[in-house]
């Protein structure tokens, strides 16, 4: 069990699932997630507005993913394909953001600087996950993106992040990306597209 990991939770057991698969053959890892923001309820701080963005930001939520390898497609049908995983720690980004567990519930302390950490290093992240593939062009990409608004706007003019209507919907901490993945299989279901070879590919980097 993991707990207490923060918006990078959802990318980090993805991540984490996608080895035990790989080198078990015939495993199947059921991947469960359960966000309760309850801990974080109270009353606004004049002193600390950083920790009301993060009550406004996240809500409740659960989710589940069967994360699997080399399907057995006579029983078996894949939405996604999961083809990179990786950590990357950002230079610089010590304290930027934390979070902590007190009598009052868990705080939260958000930098400013946030937006632009990872906007300054997201290319690097991008380059390591599709150079193998061919890929440059970033804005040919579908993006699900954690915390998409404030990233996008420090983004502008070097990567454009696509807009899905799902993110009014959505705010969680840890399992964002899951909820969303499941809001695009819904209509990819809808469309016709889930459950082909090669119908879906994504690539996760928790940073």
């Amino acid at each position: 069990m993991m707990y207490q990991q923060g918006c990078f939770a959802g990318d980090t057991v993805l991540r984490l699932a996608k080895d035990l698969v790989e080198n078990n053959t015939g495993a199947r890892v059921l991947v469960v997630y359960s966000e309760i923001t309850a801990v974080t309820f109270r009353g606004p701080s004049d002193t600390h507005l950083d920790s009301l963005v993060g009550q406004a930001l996240f809500d409740d939520g659960d989710v589940a993913v069967i994360v699997g390898a080399d399907p057995d497609f006579s029983v078996e049908r894949s939405l996604f394909q999961l083809v990179f995983a990786a950590q990357t720690i950002l230079s610089d980004s010590d304290g930027a953001i934390y979070g902590h567990l007190r009598e009052v519930g868990l705080t939260f302390h958000l930098l400013r600087d946030v937006p632009g950490l990872i906007s300054k290093n997201i290319e690097k992240s991008l380059k390591k996950a599709f150079t193998p593939f061919r890929i440059s062009d970033w804005n040919s990409l579908f993006w699900i993106a954690h915390s998409v608004a404030a990233v996008g706007d420090e983004d502008e003019g070097v990567v454009v992040l696509v807009e899905v209507e799902e993110l009014d919907d959505v705010g969680m901490a840890g399992d964002e990306a899951e909820e969303l993945v499941d809001g695009v299989s819904e209509e990819a279901l809808v469309d016709g597209l889930a459950g082909k070879r090669g119908g879906g590919e994504a690539a996760v980097d928790d940073a």
